[in-house]
């Protein structure tokens, strides 16, 4: 049986990612509803009736989509404005890297976690790979203080471009 839960992530049929923030009821009718809010653009929050939200695919609509269902449990990292993260199956963070701004178009890249479930899987270097893409996608630079980024970066010399 599938199931929902605050905290986790989803990727829909058409590809982007959404956090669900909550499970509700609505006030008439008792019916439950999914709290959701996109991960992208301007991360607009939406409901939608759960039994929909978990709802297959409509084939007459989309009959060339793969996916089976609307959304699916996304385990992948999660790219936010300034965090590259991996969430949990209860919506806990597993690994992450976080780059706050020090100065217009410049991060700071000051922490690296990986639980140790992860450890030893090359996770932190996947964040780190998609962190780089991140900050060259949105045109920023960034100063490294975390002593795994700066690790990386000196094995990736191919990303010192990134790097103010």
């Amino acid at each position: 049986m599938r199931t929902v839960c605050a905290g986790q992530v989803y990727r829909h049929f058409k590809g982007n990612l959404y956090r669900v923030l909550a499970l509700a009821t609505h006030s008439e009718t008792g019916e439950t509803l999914v709290v959701y809010q996109k991960l992208y653009g301007e991360q607009d929050v939406w409901a939608r009736p759960l039994g929909m939200f978990l709802s297959p695919v409509d084939r007459e609509k989309y009959p060339d989509v793969p996916e089976e269902y609307r959304f699916t449990l996304y385990s992948g990292p999660v790219r936010e404005e300034n965090r590259v993260y991996i969430p949990g199956e209860r919506g806990e963070t597993l690994a992450e890297v976080t780059f706050p701004p020090v100065e217009p178009g410049v991060v700071n890249i000051e922490h690296t976690f990986v639980d140790a479930s992860l450890r030893g899987q090359g996770v932190a270097g996947k964040l780190l790979a998609e962190t780089a893409a991140a900050l060259r996608e949105t045109g920023r630079k960034a100063v490294l203080t975390c002593g795994y980024a700066v690790s990386w970066f000196e094995k990736h010399p191919e990303q010192a471009d990134l790097l103010k």
